[in-house]
C-alpha cells in the first residue's frame, strides 16, 4: 500500500499519529532524508512525510501510537523568509500534553529555534510582517490552489517560483536592494 505524502500548508496545524517509534533514514544525492509513517487522526488515512532536519528533531522524541501537532510556519528575516516546523505532544483528548510519551520521553512544546513561553507558543512573534513575508504567504496559498488543481504538484517548487516572479521588478533585479 502507498501512503499519500502529507502536503502541510502554512499556519494550519495538522494531528497525526506516529505509526512506527522510528523513522527510516536514508541518503540521496541531497543529503540525509528522514521519512516518516504517519495516520490523519480525523481521517484514519495513512501518509508518509518526509520531515525536514527541525521537524525531525522533534519528531524522533516521540513513539508509535503518539499524537502530535505539526504547525508549519513562515518566518522573515530581512530579505529572507525561513520555513518552520512546531511539533506538539498530544493527549488521547487532543489537548497539550506534557506527559511522557510512549517512547519515554516528554515531548517538546515548540520549536527548538522559538524559545517556549509557557503557552506552547512562540515568545516572540512577527510584529512588522513586511512584503517579503506578504508575498509569501501569497504565493502557498496560490500554490496551494494550483496544487490541488493539478492533483499533486510540487507545492514548495510552485510557492518558490512565484515568490521570485513576485519579488522581481522588469528587468530581473530584485526590488528590494
Amino acid at each position: 500500500m502507498e501512503r499519500q505524502k502529507l502536503e502541510l500548508q502554512l499556519n494550519e496545524p495538522k494531528t497525526v499519529e506516529l505509526l512506527f517509534d522510528q523513522c527510516i533514514v536514508g541518503e540521496n544525492r541531497y543529503g540525509e532524508y528522514y521519512l516518516y509513517a504517519l495516520a490523519d487522526t480525523s481521517t484514519g488515512e495513512e501518509l508518509s512525510f518526509f520531515a525536514p532536519d527541525d521537524a525531525h528533531k522533534q519528531l524522533k522524541e516521540f513513539g508509535q501510537g503518539d499524537q502530535v501537532k505539526i504547525t508549519k510556519t513562515a518566518e522573515q528575516k530581512g530579505k529572507k523568509v525561513f520555513v518552520k516546523y512546531n511539533v506538539e505532544g498530544l493527549n488521547p483528548n487532543g489537548s497539550a500534553s506534557g506527559e511522557k510519551t510512549g517512547n519515554g520521553s516528554t515531548p517538546p512544546k515548540a520549536n527548538g529555534s522559538h524559545p517556549a513561553n509557557g503557552n506552547g507558543k512562540p515568545s516572540h512573534e512577527i510584529h512588522d510582517e513586511g512584503r517579503f513575508y506578504t508575498e509569501m504567504l501569497a504565493s502557498f496559498e496560490d500554490a496551494a490552489k494550483i496544487q490541488r488543481k493539478l492533483n499533486g504538484a510540487d507545492l514548495n517548487r510552485i510557492a518558490i517560483t512565484l515568490f521570485i516572479a513576485r519579488t522581481k521588478v522588469p528587468n530581473g533585479h530584485s526590488s528590494y536592494a
